[in-house]
């Protein structure tokens, strides 16, 4: 199904890259009333129904989901365009062959290094860069923490930083310290990343042996090893927020300077039966400096 040029659409500005949805019906009216003892009246029907309980596993999935769409859109707002050379892209890890679990002395660590390394930048008359940074589960030798952070200086190029400079200031395990000026769009790379699993070549089929050279994942596998209430993304005050705008497909679509890269369709069902069909569509604007696709 494509999107009707008429339609209204949410836009999500996110730096160059552009986040259509789009829903065929609205759900504004109200199709229920809450009741005592867990249960709800469905206005439409006159039936009185046990009210769904929260907290189960896959409702913890799709609010992680949720909470990985913001943070594309985060990241995406504060790392792409002529902002790329602005930033560096760091991971921190835990050295050694036993598990780490303890969140709390993950968060710790990491305001711990992030002193340090502030301190450091002053010594060298750098200024503090803002941040983001996004816990990941290590599932491949063994179970642990680790971290993700994207330095942002807003006035000036990212400076160099050794991975032995950093790797002294973090004094836990390995580090990487990359650029990020090629990457088109870092949320989408990034979230996606944290979301697979990899499948070990053990665990294929003989026939995907044979016929698939590519590196297997599994989908969205690893959202189940984030435990519930855990904090998966922090940001510094001066992180940009996408702007969210109410405006016509066509606007978007008639725009010569946008790319789409991406197009999803779904049905959710609402309470009372019907179903909404929700389009969502990523728009990139043209940058002839990218050599390869988003």
């Amino acid at each position: 199904m494509e999107i009707p040029d008429n339609a209204r659409i949410k836009l999500f500005r996110c730096g160059t890259v552009y986040e259509v949805v789009y829903l065929n019906r609205k759900n504004s009216r109200q199709n229920s009333v809450q009741l005592e003892d867990k249960t709800y009246l469905n206005l439409k029907t006159g039936e009185i129904k046990a009210c769904k309980e929260a907290g189960n596993r896959t409702d913890h999935v799709q609010s992680l989901r949720r909470t990985f769409a913001n943070l594309r859109r985060i990241i995406n707002a504060n790392t792409t365009g002529t902002k790329r050379d602005r930033c560096l892209f760091v991971t921190l890890t835990y050295r050694g062959t036993e598990d780490m679990l303890d969140n709390e002395l993950l968060r710790k660590d990491f305001e711990l290094f992030r002193k340090r390394m502030n301190y450091y930048l002053k010594e060298k008359g750098v200024s503090i860069p803002e941040y983001i940074s996004v816990v990941e589960p290590q599932v491949v030798s063994r179970y642990a923490w680790h971290v993700h952070v994207i330095f942002i200086w807003k006035e000036r190029t990212a400076p160099f930083l050794a991975n032995s400079v950093i790797a002294e200031l973090w004094g836990k395990g390995f580090v990487n310290v990359r650029s990020v000026t090629q990457i088109s769009a870092l949320g989408n790379y990034l979230t996606a990343y944290l979301s697979d699993v990899p499948i070990p070549a053990d665990d294929l089929t003989g026939e995907e042996h044979q016929t698939d050279k590519k590196k297997k994942v599994a989908k969205g596998a690893r959202l189940w090893l984030y435990p519930k209430g855990m904090r998966i993304y922090r940001a510094s005050r001066g992180i940009i927020r996408p702007k969210v705008e109410h405006l016509s497909y066509k606007q978007v679509k008639g725009d010569k300077n946008l790319k789409k890269t991406y197009h999803h369709e779904r049905i959710i069902e609402r309470e009372d039966g019907e179903p909404i069909e929700i389009i969502q569509e990523s728009f990139i604007e043209i940058d002839k400096s990218i050599k390869f696709k988003v």
